[in-house]
């Protein structure tokens, strides 16, 4: 009878514990060697890393993203990583990004846009979509929103 209790406690701990444990979306910091790639007429090819940082306290493994990339408030790509990531704890870490832009927007609309970049130095960019993250062999599907300011100047 005693072997069975200890059994019985040690679950109900377990199952505590594994409850208890909320996993925290991934926090956005900045992006990092930002650069353009090549432009054509079917678009251009961009490149960098976004920073993100790890607020929870065990590792986690990124298993997938699928993210949408508006600049300027009008829809330019589709991004996502099917390669896992290992995530250290309370740590920042990186996701490579390679985009291939192909603007959905009318040729006067895009005039109207980089016009507009190019007197302001700047573009907003809004990054949305899902980040899968696992721990302990628990995958857990996170949405994501971010808008950030560019400063376009600072591009090489």
């Amino acid at each position: 009878m005693n072997h069975s209790l200890k059994i019985l406690f040690a679950a109900l701990i377990l199952a505590l514990t594994l409850t208890s444990c909320k996993v925290y979306p991934p926090v956005y910091k900045r992006v990092e060697n930002f650069k353009f790639e090549r432009i054509d007429k079917d678009g251009f090819k961009v490149s960098g890393n976004i920073v993100l940082y790890n607020p929870n306290k065990l590792k986690l493994k990124l298993h997938d993203v699928l993210m949408n990339v508006q600049i300027n408030g009008k829809h330019v790509a589709t991004a996502g990583q099917l390669t896992p990531i290992a995530i250290n704890k309370a740590s920042e870490f990186s996701i490579p990004l390679n985009l291939t832009v192909k603007p959905e927007m009318t040729l006067l609309e895009g005039l109207q846009n980089i016009i507009s970049m190019i007197k302001t130095h700047e573009a907003e960019v809004t990054v949305s979509g899902t980040v899968v993250v696992g721990a302990m062999g628990i995958k857990v599907p996170i949405p994501v929103k971010e808008t950030e300011k560019i400063d376009l100047s600072k591009l090489r």
